[in-house]
């Protein structure tokens, strides 16, 4: 899990847009895609409902932004909680 994948779910779940979201980002939409693809295989749950016409967060995404926005305002912790995670791939 890197912090990319999680501020491309945050921008993802602000906005319900992933092309939005990459535009914020300044990335494109099939990194992103692809970021919260592994992500929730990473946490092991469907974060988003994602339809031709809206994204929406699933119940464990609402419950999963709530903790990582929390993670991502404190340094200190994010460090912490970053730490246990394994290693990033180089290919997102």
């Amino acid at each position: 899990m890197d912090i990319r994948a999680l501020t491309s779910f945050v921008a993802v779940a602000e906005h319900l847009s992933f092309a939005r979201a990459a535009e914020r980002l300044n990335t494109v939409q099939s990194a992103v895609s692809q970021r919260i693809k592994l992500l929730e295989q990473e946490v092991g749950a469907q974060l988003l409902d994602r339809s031709r016409h809206h994204v929406r967060l699933t119940e464990a995404g609402r419950l999963f932004l709530v903790e990582v926005r929390r993670t991502l305002r404190r340094p200190a912790r994010r460090s912490v909680w970053l730490e246990g995670l394994p290693p990033a791939s180089s290919d997102g």
